[in-house]
């Protein structure tokens, strides 16, 4: 289904497209939002190593709906403004106690999965403690992302 410009708007921002990313970190549901409007809210680190940026975005999920059903980054969303230089070691500390997570790259349909070379992964890898101990499943996907990327 084609989007009209006013939908493309409200699902990518202000780009109009979706977020690349080699690798997808992402917070526990905001339960504010689930309670008050009925909404899921999660925030994404989008990883992107390819291009050695990472790039931070709320997800909106529909009214009554989940963020794996249909979400968007919000008409106002601008990427531009929240990409920045990646340094995983000075941001590990902070992401980490926001209790952001390793989660595989195409869990929501704002975030375009992206294939880093070899050269551009030397030397990068998630730090252990991104990985979700709680959910083996996940885990176990993230851990398959991590190797799938290190493999391209």
């Amino acid at each position: 289904m084609e989007l009209t410009k006013a939908q493309q708007r409200k699902k990518f921002g202000v780009s109009g497209k979706p977020i690349e990313a080699t690798h997808l970190l992402v917070s526990p549901e905001n339960e504010h939002f689930r309670t008050q409007q009925d909404m899921e809210v999660r925030s994404v680190i989008a990883v992107n190593v390819k291009e050695g940026t990472f790039t931070s975005a709320n997800l909106y999920s529909g009214v009554g709906e989940d963020l794996s059903e249909s979400c968007n980054l919000g008409k106002g969303y601008d990427a531009a403004g929240m990409t920045h230089p990646l340094d995983i070691e000075k941001s590990k500390a902070k992401w980490r106690k926001k209790g952001y997570k390793l989660r595989p790259v195409d869990s929501y349909d704002v975030i375009k999965p992206v294939k880093p070379t070899k050269k551009q992964l030397e030397g990068f890898e998630i730090p252990e403690c991104f990985i979700d101990d709680d959910s083996p499943v996940e885990a176990e996907q993230a851990e398959e992302a991590n190797a799938e990327a290190a493999t391209a």
